[in-house]
């Protein structure tokens, strides 16, 4: 796996947030950094008419404009971080022109990104908010693991993370990820947790989901745990806030895997809902 984080900026105090967040974490693992910022397609005026090449000689004109801020704007954050002694990792950005989730999709694609790190607007109405379309999509439809960072949330460490479980075969591949992540961390605990149903007995998955894991590279750093709840939302957001958690994790399902805890709106909902960041894995 390859040791590349790309940060999406759009200059707002969310993705400032998020951006000083994915840098503390890169250096922490000595990852590099990608800055990212899409410039979109100004709209098109619906009075124009059709093929006016004056309306498109306009747009690529406003188009260029805003690449050259976003350049500028984007070489004086590079330039500022490059002045961190404790960046080990290389830093430099790219400033695309598209739509933001086809753009980012494609940049981590064909560069070969470890991960994304992207802002959230935390508890507030942050699916009203175009940073938190962006963010929700890219979650959706990325490939790679994103961390979605709550506005607000600033990096301390990585000591414990919650790792939510429905005992799945694809949650191997998801524990041996958050392994290699956190390996640097020596303090880095990870619980499997499970909520599970008022009559449920979870005894036989656990073991199997131990017998999957025993002889993962740092495996003895992961514990399951589980937590009785109709609601697994409200049981994810009990657990952490009892247990003092860093990072919540979840496998999202391509496949049409229709889940209790893996239901794509929930995987979506948690990153409104939860002050603590959201990372989430594709399960190919």
């Amino acid at each position: 796996m390859s040791n590349k984080i790309l940060i999406p900026v759009d200059f707002s105090d969310v993705s400032h947030n998020a951006l000083e967040y994915g840098v503390a974490f890169a250096e922490s693992i000595g990852a590099d950094v990608t800055l990212f910022h899409s410039v979109s397609y100004p709209g098109a005026d619906p009075l124009a008419p059709a093929y006016d090449h004056s309306a498109t000689v306009a747009q690529s004109e406003l188009i260029n404009q805003r690449e050259d801020v976003a350049r500028k704007n984007m070489q004086e954050q590079v330039d500022q971080l490059k002045q961190r002694e404790s960046l080990k990792g290389s830093i430099d950005y790219v400033v695309a022109v598209g739509f933001p989730v086809d753009e980012i999709i494609r940049v981590t694609d064909e560069n070969d990104y470890s991960s994304v790190v992207m802002g959230t607007k935390g508890e507030s109405n942050f699916e009203d908010t175009i940073l938190g379309s962006i963010t929700s999509n890219v979650i959706r439809k990325s490939n790679k693991p994103v961390l979605a960072v709550p506005e607000g949330t600033s990096f301390n460490g990585i000591n414990n993370v919650a790792f939510a479980t429905n005992y799945d075969e694809g949650d191997k591949d998801a524990v041996h990820k958050l392994l290699d992540i956190t390996k640097n961390f020596p303090d880095a605990q990870i619980k499997a947790l499970h909520v599970r149903a008022e009559d449920e007995n979870d005894e036989e998955n656990a073991n199997q989901l131990k017998e999957m894991i025993k002889n993962e590279p740092y495996g003895d750093r992961v514990a399951l745990d589980s937590i009785e709840s109709d609601d697994v939302e409200e049981g994810i957001n009990q657990y952490i806030e009892e247990n003092n958690v860093d990072i919540v994790a979840m496998l999202m399902r391509n496949m049409g895997f229709i889940r209790r805890m893996f239901d794509p709106s929930l995987t979506r909902k948690m990153a409104f809902h939860t002050n603590v960041p959201l990372l989430v894995f594709h399960h190919k």
